[in-house]
């Protein structure tokens, strides 16, 4: 067989044996008909080559084929250019299946169309898949999105936020997008709470529950308890956080975590379990003191110790009671320090190593006491035992691996060592590896004296370029053999500057003696090739058309072809392979191995392992998967087929290979695989329970471990129960009542506090946050909830109302002193700031008032001596009625008539002016009121007037528009005995407040005083006649947006507004109101509620 054929024949075997289906269609004939499938078509449509030469493709089409695609493929198909295209294509049996086509076109040496070549493939698992991971995303991120626990993830190299959940947002007050992207972590009221998450996550790779407090957008703080695990977010190491808000319940144990001692805050937080531990006289055994920690150690509460220690000793192994019953009696008869280590023994055979050390002293009646602390140090045997079982499977591996392993160090000053080396050096250098160790000149003195050059060379270059030393050449033994190894080692550099190359050698002496029989056998076969040259000269124009076909079919199939020969040397290859291995053209890659190729080293011995055995066993293997670096240095992986190729008698006689590039594949999958456990661990790892349930009958779907640890069963065991089987009996009543609200949609989520009953029977308290799960279409499909174990919260929460309890009565006495205090100050505010506002107007007034008489005394002598000029100028136009030019163009530019006209009115306002001033000042006078400090007899309205008066200003500022209307509606009133000054500050505080909360108001702004007189206990005053009026009433009502009824109740109380910080004291009201009642016997009431405006009733005794 000549080479051309055997070639041939090789490639007509190659797209038979392709795994993937292959067409050939004629573009020269009407309608492009198929003139040739392989097998793999046959196999993947059903039909049979009969069947489909002849025939267009569209018979695989269906009625759900996408047009479009199918547009594309018309479109490049009259172009005769190359398209790649994913069609729903039928079988013969009518199944659907998803068809990757990769059509493209054959050109003849013109460059002329001819033909095209369809290479299919079946994805349909993989857009199965692909739907699958859509449903699944979908599914997981409106879990995600919908859980009312906020979720934070964080990328954890710089703690770039790289997931935050509405419900995060809407705590912090910010959006998701203003959070997402950026490295907001200023919500941390203490940045040193985060940190410390955070080194616990990358040391264990996650945290237990921490309470912290957390700052919103707006400055307001919260607390919660935060979480942290470790996880990997698409491809990056990531912190997931949990938070859970808990600001109610921190508020309620501030109270009782104050009277807290400082031991207990020690005990508390100190790992393991610190404990006093008594030895009686008598010989019994208690435990005066367990610290919280005994629960987690010895999973004990602490009272169960504290009434007998027999309990704790039971739990105690049984190979390891012996020891601490010895252990404490040296330590009972020495009083010397204790120290134990020793296993306890859980139901269900469960081990937990501890380590225990305290000091003795002697107490009282004899009895010995010792104070000390036990921990648990399972962590510390598990991986001593561990580093033991790693150490004996090296020993074991260098032991059995063929050749000898081994470290060799090289000094900077030339000197060098073997630090280690394995017992295979007695198998191939016939020496003790002890000896070796001690002296390295014994396996320097082995080496042939020809390769010694070379191997020093080799050991060079590595140590200089830090590269991989790889060599091979001769030993010589001590019993005279003659060895040719191998060796591959890796170097390091070691801080010191010595040079550490760790590597094994191996016997490649078989190897060598075939190489040297091969190359014999070369020198022999190129005799024979040169006696057949000439017949397959005769042959060559037969074989030309028929193998530019098949080599037109093999360059223009997407897949990698290649095959070689007995001796894995490459015979040829198609386009694709020779320009992934780095050649221009395929004939480059004839007579070349693998170890001519870009490949990795590691990479070729896995090639041709593989070759070999494929070739030794005649078994074709398909689907390989192979990593490979091409010449371009990028990594691929690859989807390989491997066949055994046969002579005529059926003798293997070398190996062919297709090879597909599935990287992006893989790193799809990967993607999806990473998407799937990215929210996966959301739901398995949250720090906080997490179940689905059915709408209908409450049946759980699906629970995180979080929940079976809490109550205590295994996952099948919870997903066989109703949630309503879970909750204690008294609960279940109101827990399916807020249920059914939730399921008939008349709320969107509930949050409510109910017991459910473990697994043993214990009582757990829980807070259950439960909302709706919907489908893309808004149907409810799931109930998602979310619970919080708050045991120990109740059993604070009762230990908190003791404590209230027993504080009643110092809060009472507290509180009384406090108003006391209070009152005091708020008379010494108002006292002070009456003062300094009395003193400040009557400076005013006077400072005012004198300027302004000046100019009243003058404007009558102004008058009287401009009304003289006019009628002297008068005189003078009688006399002279034709003056000069000069005094004509003065009178002209004067404007004389205009100035005799207008003066005179200039000369009134003035004087109006200053009348006006004159009433200013005796307003202010009357406001302060400096020497009326007594109660006298005063005009309320005077009063009034002059508080406007003050106020005028504001009326009319300018962030009011059009100013606000004051309407007054005094009734006939007499005066009344009170301190004007006082009564005009509650006028003052009460207008203000008036005209602040108009300022913001749409028109009409009004503010309405009325003044009528009143007999006590009557509503109205209509039918009294004036003389049998005892009081007088003051109503100041505004058509401001008025005030809840909260807010309304609270209004007089000290220090209380509800004004921004800095504008206002909360002062004003509550001074008002001591002034009415307590210094004029009166009353002071609000009526008001929202959008209605506010209205307040003053009535003062006359």
């Amino acid at each position: 067989m000549t080479t051309d054929s055997f070639n041939l024949s090789l490639l007509e075997r190659a797209i038979a044996a392709s795994s993937n289906s292959i067409l050939i269609a004629d573009a020269r004939q009407p309608d492009t008909p198929i003139i040739y499938c392989n097998p793999a078509f046959e196999k993947l449509t059903g039909y049979s080559a009969e069947e489909v030469i002849g025939r267009n493709c569209r018979f695989l089409q269906g009625p759900d084929t996408d047009r479009a695609e199918l547009d594309k493929l018309r479109s490049s198909l009259r172009s005769g250019t190359e398209i790649q295209v994913v069609l729903k294509n039928y079988r013969k049996d009518k199944t659907p299946f998803w068809n990757e086509l990769m059509v493209s076109p054959i050109l003849d040496n013109e460059g002329k169309l001819t033909h095209f070549i369809g290479v299919q493939n079946d994805i349909s698992k993989r857009v199965a898949a692909e739907t699958a991971r859509e449903e699944s995303e979908e599914r997981l991120r409106v879990i995600a999105r919908t859980t009312p626990v906020p979720l934070l993830i964080t990328r954890l190299e710089d703690s770039l936020i790289l997931y935050a959940n509405p419900a995060l947002g809407e705590s912090l007050g910010l959006s998701c997008e203003q959070l997402i992207g950026g490295k907001k972590i200023d919500f941390y009221a203490n940045i040193n709470d985060r940190c410390q998450l955070l080194e616990l996550v990358k040391q264990n790779g996650f945290s237990d529950s921490k309470e912290i407090c957390l700052k919103k957008a707006n400055g307001s703080f919260f607390w919660v308890k935060m979480s942290m695990r470790s996880i990997n977010f698409n491809g990056e190491a990531a912190i997931l956080s949990a938070f859970y808000d808990i600001t109610d319940r921190v508020e309620a144990e501030t109270a009782l975590r104050q009277s807290e001692a400082r031991f207990q805050k020690l005990a508390a937080n100190v790992p393991g379990m610190i404990y006093q531990f008594q030895l009686a006289a008598d010989g019994t055994m208690s435990f005066p003191y367990v610290s919280s920690g005994c629960r987690e150690l010895w999973e004990l509460e602490p009272d169960v110790l504290q009434n007998s220690a027999i309990p704790a000793i039971e739990i105690i192994h049984p190979d390891d009671a012996p020891s601490f019953q010895e252990s404490v009696a040296i330590s009972a008869k020495t009083l010397e320090p204790w120290r134990w280590e020793g296993r306890f023994v859980f139901p269900g055979d469960r081990i937990k190593w501890v380590s225990g050390a305290s000091r003795p002293e002697m107490g009282e009646k004899d009895n010995i006491i010792w104070d000390g602390l036990l921990i648990d140090i399972s962590d510390r045997k598990l991986a001593e035992s561990a580093l033991r079982q790693s150490e004996a499977r090296f020993q074991k591996m260098a032991a059995n691996v063929p050749g000898m392993i081994y470290q060799y160090l090289l000094h900077p000053d030339g000197s060098n060592e073997f630090i280690y080396v394995s017992s295979g050096c007695w198998e191939l250098y016939e020496l003790d590896p002890e000896k070796v160790q001690q002296n390295s000149d014994l396996i320097w003195a082995t080496v042939h004296p020809e390769d010694l050059k070379n191997l020093l060379e080799s050991i060079a270059i590595s140590g200089a370029t830090l590269k991989p030393w790889i060599y091979e050449g001769r030993i010589v033994t001590g019993s005279g053999k003659v060895k040719w190894i191998r060796g591959i080692a890796r170097p390091e550099l070691q801080p010191g500057g010595d040079i550490l190359w760790e590597g094994v050698t191996i016997d490649i002496s078989d190897r060598k003696l075939a190489e040297i029989a091969l190359g014999e056998s070369k020198i022999a076969l190129q005799q024979a090739n040169q006696e057949l040259e000439k017949r397959v000269l005769e042959r060559t124009e037969a074989l030309e058309s028929s193998q530019k076909m098949l080599w037109l079919v093999i360059n223009n199939i997407p897949q990698l072809i290649a095959w070689k020969d007995r001796d894995l040397v490459y015979l040829g290859g198609n386009k694709n392979f020779a320009k992934v291995a780095g050649f221009n053209h395929p004939s480059e890659i004839a007579g070349l191995t693998d170890f001519d190729m870009p490949w990795k080293p590691e990479e070729t011995e896995f090639f041709r392992a593989c070759d070999r055995r494929i070739m030794a066993t005649n078994t074709p293997e398909y689907h390989i998967i192979e990593s490979k670096m091409p010449a371009d240095g990028t990594q691929c992986c690859l989807d390989t087929n491997k066949i055994p190729l046969h002579d005529n008698s059926g003798n293997v006689v070398g190996i062919l290979s297709t090879f597909e590039d599935i990287t992006d594949r893989l790193s799809l999958a990967a993607k999806v695989r990473a998407s799937e456990e990215l929210f996966r661990t959301i739901f398995e790892d949250a720090p906080i329970a997490i179940y689905l349930a059915n709408l209908d009958d409450n049946k759980l779907v699906r629970v995180n471990k979080t929940y079976c640890e809490m109550l205590g069963y295994t996952a099948a065991e919870l997903l066989a129960k109703t949630f309503i089987e879970l909750g204690h009996p008294e609960d279940n009543p109101k827990n399916l009542q807020v249920a059914e609200s939730l399921d008939r949609g008349e709320i969107t989520s509930y949050q409510i506090e109910i017991r459910q009953i473990a697994a043993t029977g214990k009582i757990v308290w829980v807070n259950v946050t439960a909302t709706l799960i919907r489908d893309g279409e808004g149907k409810p499909i799931y109930k998602l909830g979310m619970i919080e174990n708050i045991t120990n919260r109740k059993i604070s929460e009762a230990a908190l109302q003791a404590s209230q309890s027993q504080l009643k009565k110092q809060a009472a006495q507290l509180q009384e002193a406090y108003e006391k205090l209070q009152n005091a100050q708020i008379q010494l505010v108002q006292s002070e700031k009456m003062s300094s506002l009395g003193q400040m107007v009557a400076g005013i007034a006077h400072e005012i008032n004198n300027p302004a008489t000046f100019i009243n005394g003058n404007i009558s002598h102004t008058y009287n001596y401009f009304h003289d000029l006019i009628e002297l100028l008068s005189l003078y136009q009688e006399c002279y009625p034709s003056p000069g030019p000069q005094i004509a163009e003065k009178v002209k530019e004067l404007e004389l008539d205009f100035l005799k006209e207008d003066l005179p009115k200039m000369l009134n306002s003035m004087r109006v002016g200053v009348e006006r001033i004159s009433k200013i000042v005796l307003s202010l006078r009357n406001f302060s009121r400096l020497d009326e400090s007594e109660m006298k007899l005063v005009d309320v309205h005077e009063g009034i007037d002059s508080t406007l008066l003050i106020l005028q200003h504001r009326l009319h500022q300018a962030s009011i528009k059009s100013g606000i209307e004051i309407i007054k509606e005094y009734g006939k009133i007499s005066k009344i005995y009170c301190c004007a000054g006082q009564l005009n500050q509650v006028f003052l505080n009460i207008i203000s407040n008036a005209i602040d909360a108009l300022e913001n108001q749409p028109e009409p702004r009004t503010i309405v005083i009325r003044t009528l007189m009143k007999k006590a206990g009557l509503k109205s005053h209509s039918k009294t006649q004036l003389s049998d009026c005892d009081r007088i009433v003051i109503c100041i009502a505004d058509s401001g947006p008025g005030m809840s009824e909260e807010v309304r109740k609270r209004l007089f109380d000290p220090f209380f507004t509800t004004k921004p910080v800095g504008a206002g004291t909360g002062l004003g009201l509550s001074i008002s109101h001591q002034i009415v009642v307590e210094k004029h016997k009166g009353s002071l009431r609000c009526i008001s509620a929202p959008g209605q405006g506010a209205e307040f009733w003053i009535e003062i005794p006359c």
